[in-house]
C-alpha cells in the first residue's frame, strides 16, 4: 500500500500536481477572499456578517491575515514552526471551504460541474493527510528558501482574472469562486509561476547569494565526509569563490576566521544532529545533520541552518528532511 502511495506521490510530483504549500499559497488565499468580498455584493453581506457575530472568526482572520503578510514579505527563509502552520492553515480552509460550498451547491441545485473544485479542496486535505501520517509527506518537502515577489505579483493578477471570469463569465456564484481560486492557488501557483520572467530580482539577491553559499558548502561537507574527514574536528568554509576544509582547533583557525573572511560573506559547516517530532505525539528521531552558518557583510546577524544527512552503506547523502532554518543570532 504504502509503495503504491509512493508511485502516487511521485507521478503528482513529476508533473507539478503535488499540492504546494508556501508563503504564497496561502497569500493567495487571502487575496482571493479581498477579491470575492470586492467584486460580489452577497459575499460582502456574509463574510461581514460572520465577522461580526463571531469573535473567533474575527480574531483567526486577523492573526491569519498578518501572518500571511509577515511570511510573504519580510522572511526570506522559513522555520519548521511557519511551515507546519502554512500547512496546517492551508489544509483546513481547502477543507473548510470545500465543505462549506458543497453545501450551498446542494441547497442551490445548480450544475454538477460546479462540484470540481469543492471535491479538488476535498481531495487535496485527504490526500496530504494520509501522505503525512504515511511518512511520505514532511515540512522537509516544502522550500525553506522563501518565494520570489513574482510569484505573489504574477499569483494575484491571475486570481482577479480568475475571479471575474467565473462568476461573470462562467455565472458561477461567490463560493464557487472562492474554491475555484483555493484549487489554483494550491496546486498551480508556484508552477504557473516558475515559467514566467522573474519581477524584483533585486529583492532576492541576498537570499540567493545565502542559498548557493549553503549548497557550496554542503556539497564541500558531503565531499569530506566521505572520503573519511572528520566534521566533529574540522569545519567547511565556503566563500562566494571557494570552499575549503579547515582545522577548527586552536587560535590558527580563528585568526584565520577573522582575517581573511571578515570582508566576505561566507558558510561554515560542520557535523552536528537534529532532533525532530513529526507531531507532537510522535516518538522523537535524532538525525545527523550539518550544522551551517551563513555570514553576509554588513549584517549584524549570522544565519543557522540545519542540513539533515541520510547513510546509505557508509555514503553519506542529502536527507528526506532536507534543509532546515533555525534561527539568526548575533554575531560573535
Amino acid at each position: 500500500m504504502k509503495n503504491s502511495l509512493r508511485r502516487f506521490r511521485d507521478l503528482l510530483d513529476k508533473y507539478s500536481l503535488l499540492p504546494n504549500f508556501t508563503e504564497d499559497t496561502i497569500f493567495l488565499m487571502v487575496i482571493a477572499l479581498g477579491i470575492i468580498y470586492f467584486v460580489d455584493p452577497s459575499a460582502q453581506v456574509e463574510i461581514y456578517d460572520t465577522l461580526r457575530y463571531s469573535e473567533k472568526a474575527t480574531l483567526i482572520a486577523g492573526a491569519g491575515a498578518v501572518f500571511t503578510i509577515y511570511t510573504a514579505f519580510f522572511t526570506r527563509f522559513k522555520t519548521e514552526t511557519q511551515k507546519h502552520y502554512m500547512l496546517w492553515f492551508a489544509l483546513i480552509i481547502n477543507l473548510v471551504v470545500g465543505i462549506t460550498t458543497i453545501n450551498h451547491l446542494n441547497e442551490q441545485g445548480v450544475t454538477q460541474l460546479w462540484y470540481i473544485f469543492p471535491a479538488l479542496n476535498i481531495a487535496t486535505f485527504f490526500l496530504v493527510l494520509v501522505f503525512w501520517y504515511t511518512g511520505l509527506y514532511n515540512t522537509g518537502r516544502l522550500v525553506t528558501k522563501s518565494n520570489s515577489y513574482s510569484n505573489v505579483v504574477y499569483g494575484s493578477f491571475i486570481l482577479v482574472f480568475v475571479a471575474f471570469f467565473t462568476r461573470y463569465i462562467l455565472d458561477m456564484n461567490w463560493q464557487v469562486v472562492f474554491s475555484t481560486s483555493i484549487a489554483y492557488a494550491t496546486l498551480l501557483s508556484s508552477t504557473v509561476a516558475q515559467y514566467l520572467p522573474k519581477l524584483f530580482a533585486g529583492n532576492d539577491t541576498k537570499t540567493d547569494i545565502m542559498q548557493k553559499l549553503i549548497d557550496d558548502v554542503t556539497h564541500k561537507a558531503l565531499q569530506s565526509l566521505n572520503v573519511g574527514n572528520s566534521l566533529i574536528t574540522q569545519t567547511v568554509i565556503a566563500t562566494e569563490s571557494d570552499s575549503i576544509l579547515q582545522s577548527n582547533l586552536g587560535n590558527d583557525f580563528y585568526n584565520m576566521f577573522q582575517s581573511k573572511y571578515k570582508e566576505q560573506n561566507f558558510a561554515l559547516a560542520s557535523m552536528g544532529t537534529y532532533q525532530w517530532k513529526q507531531s507532537w505525539w510522535s516518538k522523537e528521531v535524532i538525525y545527523s545533520a550539518l550544522i551551517i552558518d551563513v555570514y553576509l557583510i554588513n549584517e549584524s546577524k549570522r544565519y543557522e541552518f540545519c542540513q539533515i544527512l541520510a547513510e546509505n552503506k557508509g555514503v553519506y547523502e542529502l536527507g528526506d528532511k532536507g534543509l532546515i532554518y533555525q534561527a539568526a543570532y548575533p554575531k560573535q
